[in-house]
């Protein structure tokens, strides 16, 4: 099986591919290319020319918009669409293309702009019960706190996707949270999130800790990225406190990077504190990353 991939973003001139060579390259290869990965490269109509490739429009009962594969040959299970220039344009494409290759196990479409209307358009298919994606990566999407009845409503009722990356995508107002919060403590099924550069702050924080305590959570989460969010102090008290008062026992990783940074040098030793004596209760975890968290000598 082949791993295609085709990045601009990091690639000298010279050696650049074109939006449409990745295409012919991967019609000829569709039944041995395993992953495919397109940085750099495409706008909106080059995702519409893929689910071309894809699949072809067949007419069901009751639904002349429903398409299906081209070919049982096709084998792509990882899709990676990371830093080109997609918009909400590109949901529908992605959609159908979701819709039809029931191997795909991995969408990662960061630093885009597919923002909450293309959410929206992806929330069809992410909530079918033939979707068996298992990562979703929206890291830097121009989400926006409009998304979490999105979201929300995905998780409601999608069984398969363990990994979800929501980072960088100005998550903070007190509603967007709540709902997020509550969608989260419902999933049976979200094992790693990523909420990492959403500068949500101690109160968002504290609407948040519910979800490690599994008196009120039934989420199976291992793994958690809540780096660079203005966290204090309080704020790692609250998280770190439901975890120990819940006896939470799923949680392995926890990142708490680039926070207590709030030109107070007290409050910061004292986050810092509070992650020392979590350390020495906690059972589970096995990773607590501090990194630019200046922890100096005491710590």
């Amino acid at each position: 099986m082949v791993i295609a991939v085709f990045d601009n973003s990091s690639t000298a001139e010279e050696e650049r591919v074109g939006s449409e060579d990745v295409l012919r390259y991967y019609q000829d290869r569709k039944h041995v290319v395993r992953e495919l990965c397109v940085g750099g490269l495409w706008e909106d109509s080059h995702v519409e020319a893929l689910k071309q490739i894809l699949v072809v429009p067949r007419r069901f009962q009751g639904n002349s918009n429903r398409y299906s594969l081209t070919s049982s040959d096709i084998c792509l299970q990882r899709l990676s669409l990371s830093n080109n220039k997609l918009t909400s344009d590109s949901g529908d494409s992605l959609a159908h293309i979701l819709d039809s290759v029931h191997t795909l196990r991995e969408l990662d479409l960061s630093d885009n702009k597919v923002a909450a209307s293309g959410l929206k358009k992806l929330a069809r298919t992410l909530t079918s019960d033939q979707c068996a994606l298992q990562t979703l990566n929206l890291f830097n999407n121009h989400l926006g706190s409009s998304c979490a009845r999105h979201v929300a409503y995905i998780l409601e009722q999608n069984r398969s996707i363990v990994s979800l990356n929501l980072g960088k995508n100005q998550l903070k107002s007190k509603e967007c949270i709540a709902k997020l919060s509550t969608a989260f403590c419902q999933s049976d099924y979200l094992q790693k999130l990523d909420l990492s550069h959403n500068k949500m702050g101690n109160l968002r924080a504290t609407q948040l800790a519910p979800i490690l305590d599994p008196r009120h959570s039934h989420c199976p989460l291992q793994e958690l990225n809540l780096a660079d969010n203005k966290l204090t102090e309080h704020g790692a008290n609250e998280i770190l406190g439901a975890i120990l008062a819940g006896c939470n026992t799923t949680l392995t990783k926890l990142n708490l990077s680039n926070n207590f940074w709030d030109n107070d040098e007290g409050e910061e030793k004292k986050g810092i504190k509070a992650c020392a004596i979590f350390l020495q209760r906690s059972g589970t975890l096995q990773e607590l990353s501090l990194a630019s968290c200046r922890v100096g000598d005491d710590g």
